[in-house]
């Protein structure tokens, strides 16, 4: 069939067939050149993202620790003045308490105050076992789930946590989340 064809049909399927291998050819050339480019300003656009989240994320964190400082260190000053045990322990609970409520990634609240004192020795003479750990110093512990807070044993296993094991072991006064 090909010999009955005229040379000029001949000569434009042979430039045809030449044209559509170079239009494939650069297709694919330039499809690969854009792939590579799009991912490239992509991953740079996550990368600054990313950047500028990690910033506002940073932000809230660092307030939410500026507040736990100061409402664990005003706590402190007020426990360590009240040597007749003349705040009730249920103050101390609800401080607790809001310190979850208030803080929506928060799991965890504690309250430490080490060695002999008034709110352990009151706590002790209540019966109150739920605030005092094995050694006899007073601890709140709180746990939230959902919107419910609860108040959980005071045990030496909850040492588990660092900011409690570095409070406990150094006989610390402390205030804090955990989780």
């Amino acid at each position: 069939m090909n010999e009955k064809l005229q040379l000029g049909t001949k000569l434009i399927m042979v430039v045809s067939s030449v044209v559509v291998l170079v239009m494939i050819a650069l297709t694919i050339i330039i499809s690969t050149k854009l792939t590579v480019a799009l991912q490239d300003e992509a991953h740079k656009l996550l990368q600054t993202e990313s950047v500028r989240l990690a910033n506002r994320v940073q932000g809230a964190v660092g307030q939410t620790f500026a507040v736990l400082e100061s409402a664990g260190s005003v706590m402190a000053l007020i426990v360590v003045n009240d040597r007749e045990g003349n705040i009730d322990q249920k103050i101390l609970l609800e401080s607790v308490e809001r310190l979850l409520r208030t803080n929506q990634y928060a799991r965890f609240a504690y309250f430490y105050i080490p060695g002999d004192n008034v709110y352990s020795r009151r706590a002790a003479y209540l019966q109150n076992t739920d605030y005092l750990l094995d050694s006899g110093e007073f601890m709140i512990f709180a746990h939230r789930e959902n919107n419910d807070v609860a108040v959980v044993k005071a045990e030496d296993n909850l040492k588990q946590f660092n900011s409690l094991h570095n409070a406990i072991s150094n006989k610390v006064l402390s205030m804090g989340r955990v989780g």
